[in-house]
């Protein structure tokens, strides 16, 4: 009998066959290891940005968070301030002093939540990339 039955011996025809899909095998491995495993490390690497805890963009994307946080505070205050000037108002020491006090605070606020959600969003990327979703990680939904 030959076809490699579960009694049989396998024939000559049996181990070319094997002997092709192991070639094979060997030749995808190959491929994997000369094509995509070193896309692989490069992707983990900068996810987990060289061992560490951040990934490389993280510290720059705080930077901008900040930026654009104090940013929309300050045109906020100098939107308060010509509305005012337009029924010919202006504030005194004290008003401007708790202008600035209120607006410490809630740029504190905005600044916090800021840096959170951006540490969050780097934190979700990095769970995505690391569990096999690039698509998500990159945006694309």
């Amino acid at each position: 009998m030959s076809g490699g039955g579960s009694n049989s011996v396998p024939s000559s025809v049996d181990m070319v066959a094997s002997q092709k899909n192991a070639d094979l095998v060997n030749k995808q491995w190959a491929d994997y290891q000369t094509r995509f495993q070193p896309q692989e490390a490069k992707l983990i690497n900068e996810v987990n940005g060289n061992g560490g805890l951040q990934t490389t963009l993280l510290p720059q994307a705080l930077a901008q968070a900040s930026t654009d946080n104090s940013n929309v505070f300050n045109s906020e205050k100098n939107q308060q301030n010509r509305n005012l000037s337009r029924y010919g108002q202006a504030m005194n020491d004290e008003q401007r002093q708790q202008q600035g006090t209120q607006f410490g605070i809630a740029e504190s606020a905005g600044a916090a939540n800021a840096n959170n959600t951006t540490i969050q969003t780097d934190q979700d990327m990095k769970n995505t990339v690391m569990s096999g979703g690039l698509g998500a990680a990159s945006g694309a939904v």
